[in-house]
């Protein structure tokens, strides 16, 4: 994941994505449960490549 014009990775990202819509008051249940999903996608391609994402992109 981007986060402007530098990579941060799928947490980091999502933390920032997460607090902002937080401290605007909107429910972030929806985007929790895709963010776990999206874990376990990344889980998977990480297990078939034998590297992580973050290690690919750095």
């Amino acid at each position: 994941m981007v986060k402007e014009d530098e990579y941060v990775g799928l947490e980091d990202r999502m933390k920032y994505v997460l607090d902002k819509l937080a401290d605007a008051g909107i429910d972030t249940e929806r985007v929790r449960n895709r963010l776990e999903e999206n874990r376990l996608i990344k889980d998977k391609i990480e297990a078939i490549i034998g590297k992580t994402i973050d290690s690919l992109m750095k």
